[in-house]
């Protein structure tokens, strides 16, 4: 078998896959959308139009690296759906324990720490500030 046939069908495959980069940015914009709600109530300011604008930036940044509008869509909608259940999976264990003081103080201090996280992290700091 030639070198061309067998780089030919994974050439296919990544460029039907985001990118590293790509990736990074859609997970990390998961990580946003899936807080933006908790964060606020727990006294962070998010600017949910940035966070948009910043989807509708990292989308074209995919397809200029070469995925179609479609894919770049999906991907995006894929990493905010699979952070979308974790997050609910949280608070199902949550709800489960809130009857446990310990458990709820656990809690709070986890989303604290992660609305914390996203206040500093370079690529996140911009859409989400202490009030």
């Amino acid at each position: 078998m030639s070198l061309f046939a067998i780089l030919v069908p994974a050439a296919a495959v990544s460029l039907a896959a985001p990118q590293a980069d790509t990736q990074r940015q859609f997970d990390l914009i998961a990580d946003a959308v899936t807080s933006a709600q908790t964060c606020e109530q727990i006294g962070f300011s998010v600017d949910r139009q940035g966070i948009v604008d910043w989807s509708l930036e990292a989308k074209a940044d995919a397809m200029a690296s070469g995925l179609s509008e479609p894919e770049a869509q999906t991907a995006l909608e894929d990493a905010v759906r699979e952070e979308y259940g974790r997050v609910l999976e949280r608070f199902a264990r949550a709800k489960i324990m809130d009857h446990a003081i310990d458990n709820v103080k656990r809690n709070n201090r986890n989303w604290h720490l992660r609305c914390e996280d996203l206040s500093k992290d370079p690529f996140t700091a911009s859409y989400f500030s202490k009030a």
